[in-house]
């Protein structure tokens, strides 16, 4: 009878008001996020084929022993998850916006780490308690709520992050911080280039540079490219882009018009091309000379009290506004962000790994694609990259047609190319 379980709250009074009841929900979030079911993690070494680290010409580098992937699982981390979200919903009934807005400051991050684990149920169930994080806000609409929880909460999540960028010894730490940053922006739709994420960014491609020598491993050099890809899709819009995108979904349909469309329709856009054509040759000035019988023009005289030497130096000084005019403008944060993003992507290109192969030209051509309006940013930025690209590329044109027709993921990274 000594042995039987005794109930200690019989003698202890309920907690009833909403300042117990918001300090019980922060003790029980500090203590999950504290405890080592939280952190807690199992490691399965699986060992890998013989692969070598490649440095960014492209030279091999030996390894003589095997490398060793872990996959790290937290079978814990689903039911904490939940048992956060109802601590952050008794805060944020109890408390308000404050007690609300104390508590996500300590779980806002742990929870984008578990986002962006390799666990699918910690995945979702971390996605879950955001969400539910997100209801208890003041945001109306539900597919802005998320967004708007992280907007308000970026500051202290991208302190965070850097911490944890900076801290990175290792490749696969740089990865999981590389994780987190890839899951912030995409799920707040913040625009990498602003002051704010110009740091995380910076630091996160500081990591790239840091580890791509040792990104032998593929969840490694697939956490940066998809770093890197979330980066080019954040980037809200680029001088240009717009008109781009207008021409081509008009002028699909003119070449199918002219060639098999009946005898009108060919008609009417072929005067169409060459009506766009002459409004562009225009632009430049006449182009015939005057004929023979035309009158002579009269050249004005202007009378002018400015000395040869004024002359020759107002000629000169607009032949130098002019030329400056002529010459590339400077870049914007947002097209030296995908210059930058480009160039780490082709360190990538050169490994064995042909899913990491494709993913790394999937990753170029995006940001090229996004530069194409700028030609002064994508000239210099294709001329870096295509030997990289080439070097991938079968040597002849036969057996890259036979690619072409086979399938594989050869015929992937060969497509990708």
């Amino acid at each position: 009878q000594d042995d039987e379980p005794v109930d200690v709250t019989l003698d202890q009074k309920p907690l009833e008001s909403n300042g117990e009841l918001v300090a019980l929900a922060e003790y029980a979030a500090d203590e999950i996020l504290a405890s080592k079911a939280w952190r807690g993690t199992r490691v399965d070494p699986v060992e890998e084929e013989v692969s070598s680290d490649l440095l960014r010409d492209g030279t091999a580098l030996a390894t003589p022993t095997k490398a060793l992937a872990t996959t790290t699982t937290n079978e814990a981390a689903p039911e904490l998850c939940r048992a956060l979200a109802a601590c952050t919903g008794l805060a944020a009934a109890r408390g308000g916006p404050e007690a609300l807005a104390a508590l996500l400051r300590r779980a806002l991050y742990p929870l984008l780490e578990q986002l962006a684990s390799t666990n699918p149920d910690a995945r979702q169930a971390a996605l879950a308690a955001l969400v539910e994080c997100a209801a208890c806000t003041d945001t109306d609409d539900a597919k802005e709520a998320l967004p708007a929880l992280l907007a308000a909460n970026l500051d202290y999540v991208v302190d965070a992050a850097c911490r944890k960028l900076r801290r990175a010894a290792t490749p696969e730490q740089a990865a999981k911080s590389a994780s987190v940053v890839e899951v912030l922006l995409r799920h707040s739709q913040a625009e990498p280039a602003t002051p704010l994420l110009r740091d995380v960014v910076r630091n996160a491609l500081r990591d790239v540079d840091a580890h791509c020598v040792s990104a032998g491993s593929t969840h490694v050099a697939t956490a940066f490219l998809r770093l890197m890809r979330a980066m080019v899709r954040a980037v809200p819009h680029i001088p240009g882009e717009d008109r781009i995108v207008q021409e081509e979904t008009e002028d699909w349909l003119k070449p199918l018009l002219r060639d098999f469309g009946d005898r009108p329709t060919r008609q009417k856009a072929q005067d169409d091309s060459y009506k766009r054509l002459m409004d562009e040759l225009n632009k430049y000035g006449p182009r015939d000379p005057p004929p023979e019988d035309a009158p002579p023009r009269e050249v004005e005289q202007r009378d002018s009290t400015l000395t040869d030497e004024e002359k020759v130096f107002l000629g000169n000084r607009a032949h130098h506004a002019k030329l400056n005019e002529m010459g590339p403008s400077e870049a914007s944060p947002e097209e030296t962000l995908l210059s930058d993003v480009a160039k780490r992507a082709t360190y990538f290109v050169a490994t064995d790994d042909l899913a990491v192969q494709t993913v790394a030209f999937g990753v170029l051509a995006d940001a090229c694609d996004r530069l194409r309006a700028v030609p002064d940013r994508v000239r210099p930025l294709v001329h870096a990259v295509w030997p990289s690209i080439r070097a991938r590329l079968p040597a002849t044109r036969d057996a890259c047609d036979a690619l072409y027709h086979a399938s594989g993921a050869q015929q992937w990274c060969v497509s990708a190319a």
